[in-house]
């Protein structure tokens, strides 16, 4: 067919005077009809293209439509969130307020309390009195007496602190996250200065045996118990040197603590109970420096705090005991079982404090003959109701007893004792502003012939 039009295309050509050449003609319309292929290829890809493009754009209007929804909840957030800024800008405003009222507040309390410290008279000591140990002492407006003296500042400094706990693990780190379990654990720890007690009981033979606690602070945290009933014996914690103990509950079996002190070695209790010691007292300190605060026995064989000599090194006991009590001490075989009672020539300062319900007198301190005597210094001291019964000791239902001792009673109170104050071999009692319940009247003291009660 192609060839057939293109003979009478060349005799058209020719009856109008022109010289066709076949072969010409026919590559030409090949070469365009290649070419029409070449568009029509082309309008075909342009098409699959648009329907692409058409396809991309109905994609980007599904996420511009997404876009502009979360953009709407962005907003909303952002109006919610510049109210709430606003809201918090306005609390910051009231606590800052506050703060700086809080702040004044203090400085005005701050203010006061030096006001009334200067309106507070400094105790001066009784030349008489002789101790190594001489807190400041000082006397509020209203006749209280309390000592200048932080005692957790005497907390033994540096070393590591390992961290115990009834059902710890001697193979953890010792941390509170992973405590160990028993103190010979924690001793095992090189340069171990501070031992905390997690909560809980402690069980002697099990936990602790009658370890040796000089050079260390053990703190108890939250309700820490020490129960020595697993020893049939005088088995307990024992300090041989300076030491430092915190908040822990002390119970039996013969005692609770004890102490065994030089010189320059020094004991410091603070928030201790020391309780049902079975055959002894309960907290037995010999020598030494101790300062007991905020401290309890109770429940006891024989005294509550007991402190005598150090023979092996002699020394003396030198004590203060800052707002202890002590009660239901001793028992019914013993005529002198004391809440308190410093021994063999000490000294003791007791500030504040109720000591009652002993089996002989209460506060009761003794020298040991005419030429060694005890020194004693009380200050708002309140001992009441001796239970000595015995008729044969009718003198040790007292609540001050004094034996071979220089003893001072500063506004102190006492009741329900036979008597108030008993001074006995060579004793000197003085006393200032005592609130008793039998003031000086009869049978309000006993003295014996060496000895004198004076007020001043």
């Amino acid at each position: 067919m192609k060839k057939f039009m293109v003979t009478i295309l060349a005799a058209i050509l020719g009856s109008l005077g022109y010289i066709v050449v076949d072969q010409s003609i026919e590559e030409r319309m090949t070469v365009l009809e290649k070419q029409v292929q070449e568009l029509q290829e082309q309008n075909s890809s342009i098409m699959d293209n648009n329907t692409k493009y058409q396809e991309k754009h109905s994609q980007v209007s599904e996420q511009h439509s997404v876009f502009e929804e979360k953009f709407s909840l962005s907003d909303e957030q952002h109006s919610v969130f510049e109210e709430k800024h606003a809201e918090i800008a306005t609390e910051i405003e009231v606590i800052s307020s506050q703060l700086s009222k809080v702040e004044q507040e203090i400085q005005e309390i701050n203010s006061i309390n030096e006001q009334a410290k200067k309106r507070h008279t400094k105790y001066i000591y009784p030349a008489e009195f002789t101790s190594r140990l001489k807190p400041n002492i000082y006397k509020t407006s209203y006749g209280e007496y309390y000592a200048d003296f932080d005692i957790t500042k005497h907390r033994i400094k540096g070393g590591k602190e390992i961290y115990l706990s009834p059902n710890g693990n001697d193979k953890n780190p010792g941390t509170r996250e992973e405590p160990k379990r028993t103190f010979k654990a924690a001793f095992a720890v090189t340069d171990c200065t501070t031992i905390y007690l997690l909560e809980g009981t402690y069980n002697y033979g099990d936990h602790y045996v009658a370890n040796d606690v000089s050079g260390k602070n053990i703190i108890g945290i939250g309700n820490v118990k020490l129960n020595n009933a697993g020893t049939n014996s005088s088995g307990c914690l024992r300090t041989s040197g300076t030491a430092y103990i915190e908040n822990l509950d002390i119970s039996g079996h013969n005692r609770c603590f004890a102490a065994t002190l030089g010189l320059s070695e020094y004991l410091y209790i603070y928030k201790c109970s020391f309780h049902d010691s079975k055959n002894n007292n309960a907290l037995s300190i010999t020598g030494g420096n101790s300062y007991l605060e905020d401290c309890e026995v109770y429940n006891t064989y024989l005294d509550g705090f007991n402190y005598h000599k150090n023979i092996e090194e002699n020394v003396v006991p030198c004590a203060v005991e800052i707002n202890c009590r002590a009660y239901n001490i001793g028992n019914s075989t013993n005529h002198s079982c004391n809440a308190s009672t410093i021994h063999d020539g000490g000294s003791i300062i007791r500030i504040g404090g109720e000591y009652e319900s002993c089996h002989g007198g209460n506060i009761a301190d003794t020298g040991t003959n005419d030429r060694v005597r005890s020194y004693s210094l009380n200050l708002g001291v309140y001992s009441h109701g001796s239970t000595q019964s015995n008729p044969e000791y009718p003198e040790y239902n007292s609540s001050f007893w004094a034996r071979y001792t220089k003893m001072w009673l500063y506004e102190c109170k006492s009741d329900s004792s036979s008597y108030d104050i008993t001074a006995l071999s060579y004793s000197s009692v003085y006393t200032t502003g005592m609130n008793t319940d039998k003031l000086f009247s009869e049978k309000a003291n006993h003295t014996d012939h060496t000895s004198t009660i004076t007020e001043k």
